[in-house]
């Protein structure tokens, strides 16, 4: 390998992000020829270590000699301190490059005492609106977007050098899970599975379609799923007021989904930016989930005989969701959901991926 990379996720609770590249740094550990570094705060790993699901005691397992630990994202002055003494060690152990997946403010003090050069993941759409207002894009030397859509939002800048610089891999991938989910007999359930305090993910409009479809459908049941930032309560609040009356429908946060994905037909996804990447989606793909997905950004490569694209629009999608719970070929496209994942959306095409950026 012509680059040893450190991988830095700076953040002390896991997200999308935080789930992805634990599954990553399980598939990339097996790569005997590969050689990185994993650098993350303690409090992250405690999040990771407190998790009751095997992807968390895949990565507790496989992650130990690539590991490197580091008090907390932040500038007190001996957490820097730690995080430099530990990035000087590894710099003179050859690693000469820094992958940072979500903050590039330390990142970016390593490049100029250090020399690392950076490679900045751009994870979705508010980053990329973010960085290409930075006058630090200039300093990057790879910028590496999870999708076209979002690499066109970093094309914002009118920086001609830092165009060179930007490039897309094929970030969605699916790890399987070792328990066996996807062939529990179907149920009539309907899942919604989002941060309903994202507002691009559209979870009032979900409520909404819920509140009325579950009346016109009332033998099925509708799983609105996630949770917001803990301690912010008016959200919550707004969509239990908007629920109150549907005795189908739950509404809850639940730590493992696959139960409920695993005898459900439908999933829904109403991102209004960009449904691609989507790990929920490729989950619900997994257990044979029919999908209604919004068709904004690269959500096309999600669909193909397992379901539908629709506008980002209340009539188009309650439209959409009643005719394909009413769709004769609904159980066949809910197997077509899981064949177009082993096809598209295996491991090997996204690992292989990240490792010829670092050959």
């Amino acid at each position: 390998m012509s680059d040893k990379p450190v991988f830095f996720l700076p953040v002390e609770t896991l997200a999308g992000p935080g789930n992805r590249w634990m599954k990553i740094i399980n598939l990339l550990s097996k790569k005997s020829d590969f050689e990185f570094k994993l650098m993350i705060p303690k409090a992250l790993y405690k999040a990771i270590e407190d998790l009751k699901t095997y992807d968390s005691e895949e990565f507790m397992k496989l992650s130990p000699k690539k590991l490197i630990l580091v008090y907390n994202y932040n500038y007190k002055i001996l957490n820097v301190l730690e995080y430099f003494i530990k990035s000087l060690f590894l710099r003179l152990r050859g690693y000469n490059t820094i992958h940072s997946i979500m903050g590039v403010g330390f990142s970016l003090r390593l490049k100029k005492f250090l020399r690392f050069k950076i490679n900045y993941e751009v994870v979705g759409p508010g980053f990329a609106d973010i960085l290409s207002r930075e006058n630090y894009i200039e300093e990057l030397d790879k910028i590496i977007c999870v999708s076209d859509t979002v690499a066109k939002r970093v094309l914002q800048t009118k920086n001609e050098l830092v165009h060179k610089r930007i490039m897309t891999y094929p970030i969605p991938f699916y790890n399987s899970i070792s328990k066996d989910y996807g062939d529990k007999k179907k149920e009539d359930v309907i899942v919604f599975a989002h941060n309903y305090r994202v507002k691009r993910k559209n979870a009032i409009m979900c409520a909404f379609l819920f509140n009325e479809i579950s009346k016109i459908k009332p033998e099925w049941k509708f799983y609105f799923l996630g949770k917001g930032v803990d301690g912010y309560d008016s959200y919550k609040s707004y969509i239990n007021y908007i629920l109150s009356d549907c005795e189908n429908v739950i509404f809850d946060y639940y730590e493992d989904i696959y139960p409920i994905l695993d005898i459900s037909k439908i999933f829904l996804s109403l991102n209004s930016i960009n449904n691609y990447p989507s790990q929920s989606i490729l989950e619900s793909m997994h257990c044979k989930n029919a999908l209604v997905v919004t068709n904004t950004g690269q959500s096309a490569q999600f669909i193909r005989n397992n379901g539908v694209l629709v506008d980002t629009d209340y009539n188009s999608v309650k439209t959409a969701i009643l005719t394909l719970m009413d769709d004769d070929q609904l159980f066949d496209k809910c197997q077509n959901s899981k064949k177009l994942l082993e096809s598209r959306f295996a491991p090997s095409i996204f690992i292989n991926s990240l490792v010829d950026l670092y050959s």
